[in-house]
């Protein structure tokens, strides 16, 4: 009887050390997301890609695959240089960590930001992103992007 008491007890303990360790892995990431979402609005690649990793992916709302850090890193920089772009930001719904607590999954809302001469556009809808943790450290894998939403000259 004593053996199985202290078995649902370290069951117990366990699962509420595992339940802490996910909470601050979500609030590791949501600060993760906090800080790219600061690089987007600051119009700094290198911030915005920081914690991603080397194949990242990037699936854009109506742009397409983008695969490889260095190939986003391009796309960002040259979506920087547009003249009527503002930013974007993505705003995290939920953060679910995997059981073994190597992996995770972001979903939210994202929206992109133009001005131009008619007043601007927006653009915007759901996103997902798939994170991995290495060497103790989260980082982004993938993101995809779902636009759901269009109103201005963006639009065309």
């Amino acid at each position: 009887m004593r053996s199985r008491c202290f078995a649902t007890l370290l069951v117990v303990v366990l699962g509420l050390t595992s339940a802490a360790a996910a909470e601050n892995d979500v609030a590791v990431i949501l600060s993760l997301r906090a800080d790219s979402n600061a690089g987007l609005l600051a119009h700094d690649v290198e911030q915005v890609l920081r914690h991603t990793t080397d194949d990242f992916v990037l699936v854009g709302g109506v742009s397409g695959a983008h695969v490889g850090k260095a190939v986003v890193h391009d796309y960002f920089l040259k979506g920087f240089a547009e003249p009527g772009f503002v930013t974007y930001i993505r705003a995290p719904d939920k953060v679910t960590i995997s059981q073994s607590g190597e992996r995770a999954s972001e979903r939210g809302k994202w929206q992109g930001v133009w001005r131009d001469t008619k007043g601007g556009s927006l653009m915007g809808g759901d996103y997902f992103a798939h994170w991995v943790k290495k060497n103790g450290a989260w980082l982004a894998l993938a993101e995809v992007y779902v636009t759901l939403q269009c109103s201005g000259a963006i639009c065309g």
